[in-house]
């Protein structure tokens, strides 16, 4: 196994199966590809929330704010890695996930 910092994956390739993964190097913005059969992506924990207004509250580090429905404003749901307060664990941002969806379809069931 090989860990790869400052790499960005560009493409997953194969035909049946994973043969060979496209990256760039972030630091010369070089691009390879990489024999494999598996892969692992580690999305990090700095929180890609650039597209979101800034009116929508955020901690010191950039996280949403959310209450404990996981709304971060107006019918806005925030889970897993964007959201202040988060575990860090995939296991955390599916539970995340599912109540935010539960909670979504109660907003939407109470609009009709």
């Amino acid at each position: 196994m090989t860990v790869r910092h400052l790499t960005e994956v560009e493409a997953l390739l194969g035909n049946e199966v994973l043969e060979t993964v496209q990256v760039r190097n972030l630091a010369d913005s070089s691009v390879s590809e990489v024999a494999c059969s598996g892969f692992f992506g580690f999305v990090g924990l700095k929180p890609t929330t650039e597209f979101i207004p800034a009116s929508v509250a955020r901690d010191a580090n950039g996280f949403l704010v959310t209450d404990s429905s996981f709304t971060a404003g107006n019918g806005l749901f925030a889970v897993g890695a964007v959201r202040s307060g988060y575990g860090g664990m995939l296991e955390h941002a599916v539970a995340e996930g599912l109540a935010a969806a539960d909670g979504a379809i109660k907003v939407l069931n109470e609009i009709r």
